[in-house]
């Protein structure tokens, strides 16, 4: 504007503007160059910044994924932890090492079968001091993975009458999320996705137990229960040795999924697991869990950091499946509680 208003005034006043500009383009210039070597030098020091925290982070990813996960220590279930005011335990049946560990592959299978789950649930419950157990009507969703679940007959749910004076009825509803063949037309196999009747399966007096079953998704059994509230919500959620990824990422959804619904709606998960137990009569062992076991326990704690209610235990009710290569592998031989959509601080 100053060079526009000397150029008005005359000749001379062109010449000036001239060297006007000519000056003003020769600051520029050397304007232009101090910046870019500002810039120049700012953007080094970011670029070694940015190298620098890159190889942290190379360093620190190193580190981590030189460091292997290893399975926690589990603390062994002691009867006097699963004393509680509520429960009336049958101690000469139910704490009796005679029976649940000197008996272990001579014993009945049958036997343990039958009366290892229930008591696991129960022993969980008291050692997370669950709400259930002082519940005059309980609903356990048992979920199972039909193609490996450790067990085929009925369970007795009356002893959890039995030992739950405030408890008048219980439902447990079996839950298959495992996969299923489809048949020649593609579609999976009749009852999938339908909700069978419940049956009694026993009674004390007025006080009754009920089991249903349900093949198919967790998702789906909420669907298609959704107009039985009284059976859709249970009071916790019982995960019947499922390994937890399966056979593949496709059981690796459904199980996630279930646990995301089950959070959702505050509903506590009690969590079974297989591994290797001390043979009666045998040499001194290191108790060990099974492979689903040790990658149930990594996704759980590590993967999405669930919060434990109450930590993993070496079960005490545990149902001898085979020999191992130095014990007896069990099915529920480990179990622990999470907490209804708490996750680890």
């Amino acid at each position: 504007e100053a060079a526009a208003k000397l150029q008005a005034v005359g000749e001379e006043g062109a010449k000036l503007a001239a060297q006007k500009r000519e000056e003003w383009r020769r600051r520029r210039k050397q304007s232009d160059g101090k910046q870019k070597k500002m810039w120049s030098a700012a953007l080094e020091k970011e670029k070694e910044k940015v190298n620098g925290k890159s190889e942290e982070k190379t360093q620190d990813a190193s580190q981590t994924m030189g460091e292997a996960w290893t399975a926690p220590k589990l603390q062994v279930m002691s009867p006097f932890d699963l004393r509680k005011k509520c429960i009336e335990w049958q101690e000469d049946e139910d704490f009796s090492n005679t029976i649940w560990k000197e008996s272990l592959g001579r014993k009945e299978a049958m036997y343990y079968q039958k009366r290892a789950l229930p008591l696991s649930l129960l022993a969980a419950a008291s050692l997370a001091e669950l709400d259930m157990l002082r519940q005059s009507e309980v609903v356990v969703h048992c979920l199972l993975d039909g193609n490996m679940a450790p067990f085929s007959e009925p369970h007795d749910w009356t002893l959890l009458l039995k030992r739950c004076p405030e408890v008048r009825s219980i439902l447990v509803v079996y839950i298959d999320i495992g996969a299923v063949p489809a048949d020649k037309e593609g579609k999976p196999p009749v009852p999938y996705g339908t909700l069978m009747r419940p049956t009694e399966e026993g009674r004390m007096g007025d006080r009754v137990a009920r089991a249903a079953r349900f093949m198919g998704t967790y998702h789906e059994f909420k669907v298609h229960c959704r107009d039985l509230p009284g059976l859709v919500r249970p009071s916790v959620a019982l995960w019947a040795d499922v390994p937890l990824y399966g056979f593949g990422d496709d059981d690796f959804g459904i199980r996630l999924q279930a646990l995301s619904i089950l959070s959702a709606d505050g509903v506590p998960s009690v969590v079974t697991q297989g591994g290797e137990i001390q043979e009666p009569g045998m040499p001194p062992m290191a108790l060990r869990p099974d492979e689903f076991a040790n990658l149930s326990m990594a996704i759980l704690s590590e993967g999405l950091a669930h919060k434990e209610l109450a930590p993993w235990h070496w079960n005490r009710f545990v149902v001898p499946l085979d020999r191992g290569p130095k014990g007896i592998m069990a099915a529920h031989a480990m179990v622990a509680v999470l907490a209804a959509g708490a996750q680890k601080d």
